[in-house]
């Protein structure tokens, strides 16, 4: 029984150290280059707050705003993004930045680098507690082995 818990530690210590590197790797390279294809592929452009949605969800008052733009093609599109804030966020009659896809303009997404920032230093944190489990158990792991040896 100790055997395979010693080996569960490690496969799960070596799991986390791996997981925690990949999404390291990927907040260098497939994120900004998902960031750089989307600048490429979308207009920017600003859209205004029509209105604004409120909901009830895990215990606390989630507040959309729904925002109308007008792409290139003159048509007039609205949206409400799927990120819950706080009640004074957004106003009505409010101008925001947004970003719309050229192919899809229905595919449209406040643009705001504060979020995408707040993203990345997620990763980062994600990344640090699984590495930092992954070491901790490996060395658990490495400890019971040599009380064991002993």
């Amino acid at each position: 029984m100790e055997k395979k818990a010693l080996i569960l530690k490690t496969v799960s210590g070596a799991a986390s150290i791996f997981l925690a590197l990949y999404f390291l790797y990927a907040s260098f390279t497939i994120m900004p280059e998902t960031d750089r294809w989307w600048k490429e592929n979308s207009i920017r452009t600003s859209g205004l707050v029509l209105r604004l949605r409120e909901t009830y969800r895990n215990k606390a008052y989630c507040h959309y705003p729904v925002i109308e733009f007008t792409a290139e093609n003159g048509k007039k599109y609205s949206f409400s993004p799927y990120d819950c804030s706080s009640r004074d966020a957004y106003r009505i009659g409010q101008q925001v930045a947004i970003r719309y896809s050229r192919k899809d303009p229905a595919s449209a997404y406040i643009d705001s680098e504060t979020h995408d920032r707040a993203t990345y230093i997620a990763v980062y944190f994600l990344c640090g507690i699984m590495a930092t489990a992954g070491v901790l158990l490996i060395a658990s792991a490495i400890k019971t082995h040599e009380k064991r040896s002993a």
